[in-house]
């Protein structure tokens, strides 16, 4: 068949039909005509039948060319290139990262990395209660590291702006120091919570049902939480969901078979996979490796680089988005110790990449706020 110069496939007009004729289509490219049954019409037979030959012989001459799906031709594209382009869902809670990543998109893979107790929880949580203020988008919370009494209060605190995950002044006098005068080097800690306190917290945020936590038992492998995530995205409909963190999940898909590289390229190829099928915004922390010989450890300031993502390139390559957070923690200057660096490692959207601005915990509200660049740089 295929060394005829044309090839015209004329099947039912039913749906066994149409896929079958695309199945052969595919099978000599630009040679493959299409015939399409006009509506009445279902196969040659229904035309005899009709006494309607000449309808036949017109839908024959007719036939078009085959294209694959995945093929698109330059003059189809005018409606689609002339629109609006498509504005982000929602905005970062920083101007720094939005002048440089656009605000969130959905259908991204979007990376946050840093060391440990950088803060990237405290800045995917600021992320999280962004969205909820200002979309009504549902979001799902993968927190693997924490119980989901913790991840919930957590949120709470930014809505109170005071931690009350932390213990108040009272309870640290009572309860804890070994000498009460002690309590003058904790100045921010609040001095009470109450009860209704907390209820206007739980109100305001989680009372509307539109954060989804899962329960992390400790015995769940790969596929139960990444069935899990899918039941979020399309049996409740969540829009945005944060995984807390992929180096939990390799664990899970390693599970004593293959290496570490192996099983981070399976699950980032498997939540890229499903990004795509769902078209959320997926938000994901993941651990950098050690650093090497001659810089500084990540939890004293050193740079971050997006080779330093944990175990293998697929991390750096299949993510949209890689943002990576420094600070020295280590500092003995208080201020120092309270400053991160916010620095986009990668940005597939606008290519726009290096330090987008500087941020600073305010350990009295919980929060990061955004300072400019000669505030930071003489704090640093």
């Amino acid at each position: 068949v295929d060394s005829f110069e044309t090839i015209v496939i004329c099947f039912d007009e039913d749906d066994a039909g149409r896929k079958a004729a695309l199945e052969v289509a595919d099978l000599f490219g630009g040679k493959s005509m299409i015939v399409k049954h006009p509506s009445g019409f279902n196969d040659a037979c229904d035309y005899l039948k009709a006494n309607k030959q000449s309808v036949f012989i017109d839908s024959w001459w007719k036939a078009e060319k085959y294209v694959p799906d995945s093929i698109v031709v330059s003059n189809t594209l005018r409606d689609a290139v002339m629109a609006e382009i498509e504005l982000p869902f929602c905005s970062y809670p920083w101007d720094c990262l939005n002048l440089m990543a656009y605000g969130l998109r959905k259908g991204e893979l979007i990376t946050l990395t840093a060391g440990t107790g950088i803060g990237k929880s405290t800045v995917v949580k600021q992320i999280q209660e962004e969205i909820y203020r200002n979309t009504s988008e549902k979001i799902g919370v993968l927190s693997l590291e924490e119980s989901v009494p913790t991840a919930a209060l957590s949120l709470m605190s930014l809505s109170a702006n005071k931690p009350l995950h932390l213990p108040t002044k009272d309870q640290m006098v009572k309860h804890i120091l070994k000498d009460p005068l002690n309590i003058t080097r904790k100045p921010k800690l609040a001095d009470s919570i109450t009860a209704e306190e907390k209820g206007r917290a739980f109100d305001d945020i989680l009372e509307s049902g539109r954060f989804l936590f899962m329960k992390h038992t400790g015995r769940q492998g790969v596929d139960s939480v990444l069935n899990r995530m899918r039941y979020m995205a399309k049996a409740e409909d969540c829009g945005v969901i944060v995984l807390d963190h992929i180096s939990i999940l390799v664990g899970m898909a390693q599970s004593g078979r293959g290496t570490e590289r192996e099983a981070i390229d399976e699950v980032m190829h498997t939540l890229t996979s499903f990004v795509v099928e769902t078209g959320i915004s997926l938000i994901a922390i993941s651990h950098l490796s050690k650093t090497g010989s001659g810089r500084d450890p990540h939890e004293e300031g050193g740079r971050v680089r997006l080779g330093d993502l944990r175990g293998s390139n697929a991390i750096a390559q299949l993510s949209n988005i890689a943002i990576g957070l420094e600070g020295n923690r280590q500092a003995e200057d208080p201020e120092e110790q309270n400053m991160t660096v916010v620095r986009v490692l990668k940005n597939r959207y606008s290519g726009e990449t290096g330090v987008a601005g500087y941020l600073k915990y305010d350990s009295t509200t919980g929060r990061l706020n955004e300072v400019d660049d000669y505030e930071a740089r003489g704090e640093l």
